[in-house]
C-alpha cells in the first residue's frame, strides 16, 4: 500500500484522521475520569443489594416452606373432602376456603419482601442515570451531534452509485496503467503503439457528457491531457486510418538546389529525392 504522503490531498486526510482519533482518546481519557467513579458506585449498590437479598431470602426460606407445607395438606384435605360427601363437613370446607385464602396472602406477604431493595437498586440507578444524561445534554450533544454528521458522510460513500464510480474509475485507471507497463517492458519502446492503445482505452471509457461534473470525468479529462504533453513532448503523432499510398511525382529541380541533377522524387510528406 502506499503511503499517505505520496499526495498532499491524502496527506490531510491523514492528518484529520489522526486529529479525529486525538480527540476520541482525549474524549474517552475524560468520560473515564468524570464517570468511573459512577460506574463503580453502581457496580457497589449492585452488590450490597444482592448480598441484602441473600441474607432476606435465608429469612424468608422458613415461611416458603412452612406455606408450602400447608397448601399440600390442604390439597390433601380438599380430596378427602370431595369423597366423603355428605353436607356435615360444608362449615369446615369454608374453614379451608378461608385457610386458603390466609396462604395466598402469606405467600404474596413473603415474595413483597424483596421489592424494597430491588426498588431501592432502581432508585440508585436512577440518580446516576442524571449524571449521564446532564454529561450527554449539556456537554456532549453537540460532539455527539458531530459525529452523527461524519457517519452520514460515511454512510454517503456506501451508495450504490458512488461505488460504481469509484470500480469503474479503477476499471480504467488499471487497463491504462497495463498499457504502459507493456510499454516500457518493450525493449524496441514503441511510442506509437502505446498511444493507440491508450486512445482505445479513451474511446472505451469517454464520459458520454465530458461537461459533467463528475470524479470520472474530472480524471478522464486530466489523463487525457496527460497522453497528449506525453506524446508532444516525444513528438509522435497518433496515425489515421490506413490509405492507399500514392504513386511518387517527380518534378524538376529548384533553381535553389545546389546539385548537378535534372530530377527529383517528391515524396509523400513533401522531401526531396534527388535523383542524379
Amino acid at each position: 500500500m502506499y503511503p499517505w504522503s505520496a499526495s498532499g490531498a491524502l496527506q490531510k486526510i491523514y492528518q484529520s484522521l489522526e486529529e479525529q482519533r486525538q480527540v476520541l482518546d482525549q474524549l474517552k481519557a475524560y468520560l473515564d475520569e468524570r464517570l468511573v467513579p459512577f460506574q463503580c458506585h453502581v457496580g457497589e449498590h449492585q452488590r450490597n443489594v444482592d448480598q441484602a437479598l441473600r441474607h432476606l431470602e435465608g429469612r424468608l426460606k422458613p415461611m416458603r416452606q412452612y406455606i408450602q407445607g400447608e397448601e399440600q395438606n390442604l390439597e390433601r384435605m380438599t380430596f378427602h373432602l370431595t369423597g366423603a360427601g355428605g353436607e356435615q363437613f360444608e362449615a369446615f370446607e369454608q374453614f379451608l376456603a378461608t385457610h386458603s385464602d390466609l396462604l395466598e396472602q402469606a405467600s404474596h406477604y413473603v415474595e413483597e419482601q424483596r421489592r424494597p431493595l430491588q426498588g431501592y437498586l432502581e432508585d440508585e440507578r436512577q440518580a446516576i442515570e442524571i449524571v449521564y444524561r446532564e454529561l450527554v445534554e449539556k456537554r456532549l450533544n453537540r460532539l455527539l451531534q458531530i459525529f452523527s454528521e461524519q457517519e452520514k458522510i460515511i454512510e454517503s460513500f456506501r451508495k450504490s452509485e458512488v461505488k460504481s464510480e469509484y470500480e469503474t474509475l479503477a476499471e480504467y485507471l488499471d487497463e491504462r496503467q497495463k498499457a504502459f507497463e507493456r510499454y516500457v517492458r518493450t525493449a524496441d519502446f514503441r511510442p506509437t503503439e502505446f498511444f493507440v492503445q491508450l486512445k482505445e482505452i479513451a474511446d472505451r471509457y469517454k464520459p458520454q457528457d465530458p461537461r459533467q461534473d463528475t470524479l470520472f470525468a474530472k480524471v478522464f479529462e486530466q489523463t487525457v491531457l496527460a497522453d497528449k504533453k506525453f506524446r508532444q513532448a516525444l513528438s509522435v503523432s497518433v496515425p489515421a486510418p490506413s490509405r492507399p499510398k500514392q504513386a511518387k511525382k517527380r518534378r524538376s529541380i529548384p533553381s535553389s538546389v545546389p546539385l548537378h541533377a535534372q530530377e527529383v522524387e517528391v515524396s509523400h510528406n513533401g522531401g526531396y529525392a534527388v535523383t542524379i
